[in-house]
């Protein structure tokens, strides 16, 4: 089979958008000064990583760790971190649990969020 070029590639509906929008959002709008927004697209063995990365004010580790479960460490349940959920259970739904999103921060040194799916016939 070909080589498949990343740009190539399907991605489920509305999956990249969130990450941009939140990063812009919590990432680059509360800096008066503006700030840095990196996207990355590559390869990582069969898979296709995609990065959103920011360097805003971060996220605590506290906050951090109940992004992506509803209800959790003081992340209300309701529209906070809809979007993020969102798009980790279509990932984890279409491809399956070792796929999905995953977040890094570190307060005062910004955030950066990964999906990560299988490259079919690559």
């Amino acid at each position: 089979m070909p080589d498949l070029a990343l740009g190539d590639l399907p991605l489920p509906t509305l999956i990249f958008q969130p990450l941009v929008e939140n990063a812009v959002l919590h990432g680059i709008a509360p800096r008066p000064e503006g700030g840095l927004l990196r996207i990355i697209v590559g390869r990582k063995g069969g898979d296709l990583v995609l990065r959103v990365e920011d360097d805003g004010p971060g996220i605590a580790p506290e906050r951090l760790a109940a992004l992506l479960r509803p209800g959790e460490g003081g992340v209300p349940q309701g529209r906070k971190a809809i979007g993020l959920r969102n798009v980790d259970g279509r990932l984890r739904a279409i491809y399956g649990p070792a796929y999905g999103l995953t977040i890094e921060s570190e307060v005062g040194q910004g955030t950066s969020a990964q999906i990560r799916i299988p490259i079919k016939g690559g």
